[in-house]
């Protein structure tokens, strides 16, 4: 894969080819992708500075369409950091009780309550009746009291 192939031009210390292979792989960022090559790029950025062009791609793709991209599957694999790293954003256009009903499902999902990696759309409509401190309890009980402070 693309992925791949960056990364063993970049660790060969091939410049050009590394440059080629990315700007295949910024133009390759998709709904499905994005979550995957962000996790990628934020995870190798400190040692790879050239991984950002990538990072900024997918950013960009969560930001104009964030829906999408945070319902498709697989979504509720993304790591704690990355997700602290989208949600910590004051552009990501999204309603700040549809960021909750996602977080919650998030939580669920990485504190076992929940097998299935498929974003679930009835949780939205039962978490609709739910106060911000409901959802501040779920996630308590979740395992997640942490996020509380780190996400906006």
């Amino acid at each position: 894969n693309l992925l791949q192939v960056w990364h063993a031009a970049h660790t060969l210390e091939l410049p050009h080819i590394a440059d080629v292979v990315m700007s295949q792989l910024v133009a390759s960022v998709s709904v499905g992708s994005c979550l995957y090559y962000l996790e990628v790029a934020l995870q190798l950025e400190g040692e790879a500075p050239g991984i950002a062009a990538l990072r900024r791609a997918c950013q960009a793709l969560v930001l104009r369409r964030p829906l999408p991209v945070l319902t498709h599957d697989g979504a509720l694999h993304l790591s704690q950091a990355a997700m602290e790293h989208l949600l910590r954003r004051d552009d990501l256009c999204l309603p700040e009780e549809s960021v909750w009903h996602w977080l919650l499902q998030w939580g669920r999902f990485h504190a076992g309550f929940k097998t299935d990696s498929k974003f679930d759309p009835s949780v939205l409509e039962a978490a609709e009746a739910m106060s911000d401190e409901d959802i501040r309890s779920a996630m308590w009980v979740y395992g997640y009291d942490t996020l509380d402070r780190s996400c906006p």
